[in-house]
């Protein structure tokens, strides 16, 4: 059940962003409308997230940008936050089948962009329990939520040793600074 107490919230603060912005673009809009409208995009993030982390402290992630949450031997799989910036508009996935067996590192499925055709990476190996039939349809889900509704699939974890190859966040984050500073 919503709380609606915190929905409202969430509405005002988004609106004070538009409003700012929509302040900034009347009265320049060649300088401040490109500036204000990325700072509202990145706002409107933090407040879908509700404040919290970019990139989830609970999750492992891969050098290939893949996220994975683990509960019990249950994975649920996605692309990280970079990785949605990176493609671009997400327009369709390629799912694999329920029950097939990946090893880790192998592709399991295909994100296609306005940009790119991009494979995504067995970070364990596993067996597919469920895709998000959701991203069929709204595959922009992926950009819009990449660490909620926009998971890929879940896998039954075949060898719970390998989560220990995974970074936890600070070193992912640690992995993005330094290649950014290399891109």
């Amino acid at each position: 059940m919503r709380n609606m107490g915190e929905e409202r919230s969430k509405f005002l603060c988004f609106y004070n962003i538009m409003h700012i912005c929509l302040c900034f673009q009347h009265y320049n809009a060649k300088i401040f409308y490109p500036n204000t409208m990325f700072v509202a995009r990145v706002l409107v993030q933090i407040i879908r997230l509700g404040g919290a982390e970019m990139n989830p402290r609970e999750y492992k992630y891969t050098k290939e940008h893949e996220w994975i949450k683990v509960e019990g031997d249950v994975a649920s799989i996605g692309i990280t936050n970079y990785a949605q910036e990176q493609l671009g508009d997400i327009v369709s996935v390629e799912f694999p089948k329920t029950g097939k067996e990946f090893l880790k590192g192998e592709t399991m499925a295909l994100i296609d962009s306005m940009k790119t055709t991009s494979d995504v990476y067995a970070p364990v190996s596993g067996e597919v329990l469920e895709i998000n039939g959701e991203l069929e349809s709204r595959p922009e889900l992926m950009n819009e939520d990449p660490y909620g509704e926009g998971w890929i699939l879940k896998l039954k974890i075949k060898n719970p040793d390998e989560l220990e190859g995974l970074m936890i966040v600070e070193d992912y984050e640690a992995y993005l600074a330094e290649e950014g500073e290399t891109a």
